[in-house]
C-alpha cells in the first residue's frame, strides 16, 4: 500500500487567526457569564438558602458558561504565547502563571456554581432549626471560593504583566500593548492585596474587563500577523 502523505501543520497566519478568534470568543462568553451571574439579595441563612435554591439553574448555568469561557480564553492565550516565542523564558513563565490562574478560577466557579448550590438545595426546604449545619458549610465554600479567586487574579495578572514586558522589548509597534499590559497586570494585584478589589460580582467583573481589554488588543496584534521577536 502507498504511504499516506503527512498532514501539514497549519500556517503561522492561520494559527494566529485561530488564537485571536479564541481570545475574542472566550472573553465574550466570560463577560456574558458575568452579566447573568445572580446576586444574593439577603444574607440571612434561611433567605439565602431559599434564594439559592430558587435560582439554582441560573447559578449553575452562569458558572458553567464562565468555565467554558475561561477554557476558550486559555486556548487563545496558548496560541498567543506560541506566536510570541516559547523559547523566551518570560513567555513560558507567563503561560505557566496563566495556567495556574485558569485552574484556580475553574475551581472557584465549580465551588460557587455547583458545591455551594448543592449545599443550598440540600438545606433550603428544612425548617430553620435544621438549617444551622449549612452555615458552616457555606462559610467554608465562600472562603475556598475567595482563595481560588485570589489565586486566579494573581496568576492571570502575572501572565499579562510578563507577556507585556516582552512586548515592551520589541519596539514601538507593540509598546502600547506592553504598557497597558504592565499596568493592567500590576493594578489588580495591588488592589487585591490592599483589600480594594472585593471578590464580588462587580469586583471580579472589573478584573475580567481589564483582562478582556488587553486580550482584545493581543488578538488584534495576532490578526495583524504578530511575529516572534
Amino acid at each position: 500500500m502507498p504511504e499516506e502523505s503527512p498532514t501539514l501543520p497549519p500556517s503561522v497566519s492561520t494559527a494566529h487567526r485561530n488564537a485571536a478568534v479564541l481570545l475574542l470568543l472566550g472573553f465574550a462568553v466570560t463577560i456574558a457569564a458575568m452579566a447573568i451571574h445572580p446576586v444574593a439579595h439577603t444574607h440571612e441563612l434561611d433567605g439565602f438558602l431559599r434564594e439559592m435554591n430558587e435560582g439554582q439553574l441560573l447559578n449553575r448555568g452562569a458558572h458553567a458558561l464562565a468555565i467554558a469561557g475561561i477554557c476558550v480564553v486559555f486556548c487563545g492565550f496558548i496560541g498567543l504565547a506560541d506566536a510570541m516565542g516559547l523559547r523566551l523564558a518570560a513567555v513560558r513563565c507567563g503561560l505557566v502563571a496563566m495556567g495556574v490562574g485558569v485552574v484556580a478560577l475553574i475551581a472557584a466557579a465549580t465551588i460557587n456554581g455547583q458545591i455551594l448550590t448543592n449545599v443550598a438545595v440540600r438545606y433550603a426546604e428544612l425548617e430553620p432549626a435544621k438549617q444551622e449545619p449549612a452555615r458552616a458549610l457555606l462559610v467554608f465554600c465562600m472562603a475556598a471560593n475567595h482563595a481560588c479567586d485570589h489565586l486566579g487574579v494573581i496568576g492571570m495578572s502575572a501572565a499579562v504583566a510578563l507577556w507585556s514586558i516582552v512586548f515592551l522589548s520589541r519596539g514601538r509597534s507593540t509598546r502600547t500593548l506592553g504598557i497597558l499590559g504592565v499596568i493592567g497586570g500590576i493594578i489588580p494585584v495591588v488592589a487585591l492585596l490592599a483589600g480594594q478589589l472585593p471578590m464580588t460580582v462587580h469586583g471580579f467583573g472589573a478584573f475580567v474587563l481589564v483582562q478582556a481589554v488587553w486580550g482584545v488588543m493581543a488578538a488584534l496584534w495576532l490578526l495583524r500577523g504578530g511575529r516572534q521577536g
